[in-house]
């Protein structure tokens, strides 16, 4: 079958599967009696029309909510508003769980990306060699987030899972019990997660979905290697959030280790119903004795205890069930002991004080006040002449820290190496930031008299703003001066791991300058350490929408062969991304795939796209450049602070019970941007359906050199055509344009405040708008690649318009009158629609 007849069968399963199919049971949901007091049930379907005909005819959302219902008071019209999100809520879960049901009808799950399709396309090539080669040392690495995966309670989710299954198996009598039961269950929090309940949370995708799906990805791969691994944020990230301690890091490390021995444990349950045969039966019961009574001092150990059981059963068994044996080794290889990697992230400036206290208390010296070139100095002579217990400090900080690094011996000796061996710094904006922190563990390990007991970790830098993107490659350099740096790299077998954080950069420099400039701090970094003999390994901080470097990112790893290194593909799983991308198993499956064929293709270099030329280099250049200088006009106009304040909802999305994080690094009252974290402030934008951080600056650059020369719209039309990279951004920044609507907050630009701010946006929409479409040759209505994904978008928007235009309601009247009579209930509707629009959205954070 050819790929477009493909394409046209998934669509058309898309129409009967999920469209048609949510029509039936939508119907069925709004005849349930759940509200006998308003009918309100019954008046939504009404009222989702009427928001969609008027908007259309012109009407803004003001307009449209107090043209209804006059005959009732205006008390009693809020709490049907209520109530009308209350159900468009339940509705969201619904086409949720149908597309989650129709997921293998209506994607092509050996498809563009699969491991079959790249496995015959090596075959064409021949490049199995090659394959075999690359598989030896190419790694794809999960990393869950510590961000929240969704905004759904905790009893929410086994209802989600048993509709999915109800709708598979057609069962209508049990859909309607869940929709009664779905009435009936809160769907919010009432108290914000701690950090390990946020853990928890995601660790029910490790032991639901991801224990059993890499090691299928994985043996599609035919080779011994482990390609596949899981890392883990949640418990380990304390950037910005003073409730990760060292504790809970404890905590977590010790559930993620429960976690796996209960998944080894059911699966070795299963194997000893299954092998019976004499001396096996019993080997078995012993190991899964041994297993539980944790008397394996490592996961080796276990594996050759594995090991030693299928030998008897291959030498005397006939191989009988071999295959169980050797996926459960397989799962030990990948898991370990530990589950996942878990990640300690912490911020630079932590570090700085800390060290600041010490020279301050030890040395009677100002640290903070030396430039970088002086600290590194006194670094070099404190970690060759001290040890932490020789060192005074008294501060919660340094307690904090030191418990920190006590906490990660523990767990490494606990769980292995492997539990936690990388601690990131956040703001890695010099050399000196990075010593710092290599600084602290030398000074720690000399307290250690046994090898084996010493922490052994991988300090990586993330670079995140412009400027520090900018200086990345002359902060390594400095680094490989210092022998304490050399040191370390030397233990890691001459291998540095760098992060790159889209979700900040673009808050910094706009979308398509900090695409583009990470992927030159990606290309010089990597010319420089080619020329050190030094691998790097990239690791990407992408977000859930195009604007935090989200959308679809599988161009991009398959256009970089031609640009940087690529050993691995190393990238942050966040946001509802977990939920909407690894939520079941096909999904999981198909997605994962993508994720690791897309590094094999550049890797192996098997799309054959040409290198951008020098010209179309500075061609590209200059277009960032002038993104970047809309997008700083855009954060310096007087009125950017207010309107992010007084206009979008952040503030009630800094209030939502969603996540352990605070909302913003300072804990002032007034809003500064450099505070603001990157998810409110790309949720505050998607919101109000203007989700111009993912294009803003791109059309007045594109405009500005085609003006110039007409030639050079043709010469971006070959760019996008040729590079995968740019085609992809192009593409992403499309997919939010059409997730943007300027119609939902036309009354804004009647504002006397804001009207020519809100014109500003508008006006650089217009403009992206028109030459994206040009360039990449789509037409206004399918502005995405993927025609399924397409209409899923429509039928979100569809259902969520009504929450949109309740939400500016609510907002309108309590930025007028913030001391509204009804203040509380049209919070409520704010607050509650927040939260249904995001899930709705499934990447809007």
């Amino acid at each position: 079958m050819s790929f477009y007849s493909i394409q046209n069968k998934l669509l058309e399963n898309y129409k009967s599967e999920v469209e048609l199919k949510y029509k039936m049971l939508n119907g069925l949901f709004l005849s349930t009696p759940l509200d006998k007091e308003h009918n309100a049930t019954s008046r939504l379907a009404t009222f989702s029309n009427i928001c969609e005909n008027e908007l259309a005819k012109g009407k803004d959302p003001i307009e449209i909510i107090r043209s209804l219902y006059p005959d009732i008071s205006e008390e009693e019209k809020l709490q049907i508003f209520i109530k009308f999100i209350r159900y468009i809520e339940r509705q969201i879960v619904l086409i949720d769980a149908i597309e989650e049901a129709a997921y293998a009808k209506t994607h092509d799950l050996n498809g563009e990306y699969s491991i079959t399709r790249l496995t015959r396309r090596v075959e064409r090539n021949c490049k199995e060699n090659a394959l075999t080669s690359a598989l030896n040392e190419y790694k794809t690495r999960l990393v869950l987030t510590a961000h929240p995966t969704q905004f759904y309670a905790k009893l929410v989710l086994p209802i989600i899972h048993d509709l999915k299954k109800a709708i598979i198996d057609n069962d209508i009598n049990k859909i309607r019990d869940i929709f009664l039961q779905m009435g009936k269950t809160r769907f919010s929090n009432k108290t914000k997660p701690t950090p390990e309940g946020e853990a928890i949370s995601i660790i029910w995708y490790l032991n639901n979905i991801f224990y059993n799906i890499i090691p299928k990805v994985q043996h599609k791969l035919t080779n011994n290697n482990t390609n596949i691994e899981i890392g883990f944020w949640p418990g380990g990230d304390r950037d910005g959030n003073p409730f990760v301690t060292a504790n809970v890091t404890k905590k977590v490390s010790k559930h993620l280790r429960s976690n796996i021995f209960n998944c080894y444990n059911k699966d070795l349950k299963r194997l000893i119903k299954k092998l019976t045969f004499e001396g096996v039966h019993e080997e078995l019961t012993k190991i899964r004795k041994k297993l539980k009574e944790n008397k394996y001092i490592s996961a080796n150990d276990f594996i050759n205890s594995l090991k030693k059981v299928k030998n008897v059963v291959d030498d005397k068994y006939d191989s009988l069930f071999v295959d169980k044996l050797d996926s459960l080794i397989l799962k030990v290889k990948i898991f370990g002991f530990h589950f996942t990697k878990l990640d300690i992230r912490q911020n630079a400036k932590i570090h700085n004080l800390f060290f600041n206290e010490i020279f301050k208390e030890n040395y009677n010296l100002d640290y903070q006040t030396l430039n970088d070139a002086e600290k590194i100095k006194l670094l070099t002579k404190l970690s060759k002449e001290k040890s932490l217990v020789e060192l005074d400090f008294s501060s919660d900080l340094a307690k904090e820290l030191l418990e920190t690094i006590n906490t990660i011996q523990y767990v490494q000796q606990q769980n292995g190496y492997n539990a936690i061996e990388r601690y990131i710094i956040s703001n890695a904006d010099s050399a000196a930031s990075i010593l710092e922190v290599l600084t602290i563990f030398r000074l720690f390990n000399k307290n250690i008299k046994n090898n084996n007991k010493k922490i052994k970790i991988e300090v990586v830098p993330l670079f995140e703003t412009m400027e520090d993107l900018t200086n990345s490659t002359k902060i390594i350099d400095e680094l490989l001066k210092t022998k304490l740096y050399t040191d370390n790299l030397i233990i890691w077998d001459n291998t540095q791991t760098i992060m790159l954080g889209f979700s900040d950069g673009t808050k910094d420099g706009g979308y398509f300058m900090a695409n583009w400039s990470i992927l030159e701090a990606k290309r010089e970094l990597s010319r420089y350490f080619n020329s050190k003999g030094i691998k790097p390994i990239f690791f990407d901080g992408r977000g859930g929408p195009p604007s935090r470097g989200g959308g679809d990112m599988f161009l991009f790893y398959k256009g970089l062969s031609n640009v940087v290194s690529n050993h691995d593909v190393q990238v942050t799983i966040q946001g509802q991304t977990i939920s909407a991308k690894f939520g079941n198993t096909d999904s999981a499956q198909y997605n994962l795939e993508q994720i690791l064929t897309s590094g094999l293709y550049g890797k192996l270099n098997l799309h054959n796209a040409p290198k951008l030329t020098p010209i179309e280099v500075e061609l590209i250049d200059e277009l960032g450049k002038l993104s970047f200088d809309t997008y700083s006009d855009l954060k310096n106009h007087p009125e950017f602070i207010d309107y992010l304040t007084e206009i979008t909802p952040l503030k009630y999305i800094s209030e939502m019970k969603v996540g352990s994080r605070p909302s913003k690094r300072n804990s002032g009252e007034k809003i500064r941007l450099d505070d603001l974290r990157a998810i409110p402030y790309g949720a505050a934008w998607a919101q109000m359906r203007q989700s111009i951080l993912a294009f803003h600056g791109l059309g007045t650059a594109i405009n500005t050199i085609v003006n110039r020369n007409d030639d050079n719209l043709i010469a971006l039309k070959k760019i996008y055509e040729n590079s995968l990279i740019i085609k992809g951004i192009f593409d992403n920044a499309l997919q939010s344009i059409e997730q943007t609507n300027f119609n939902i907050t036309k009354h804004i630009s009647k504002d006397v405040k804001y009207k020519d701010f809100w014109q500003q946006i508008y006006n650089e929409y217009t403009l992206a708008k028109k030459f994206l479409l040009t360039i990449t040759g789509k037409n206004e209505k399918f502005l995405h690649a993927n025609p399924i994904k397409e209409r899923s978008i429509r039928m979100r928007d569809n259902i969520t318009l009504p929450l949109v235009i309740l939400q500016q309601y609510a907002l309108d009247c309590l930025r007028h009158n913030s001391e509204h009579k009804h203040k509380e209930l049209l919070e409520t509707i704010i607050k509650k629609s927040l939260a249904a629009n995001i899930n709705a959205n499934q990447n809007s954070i």
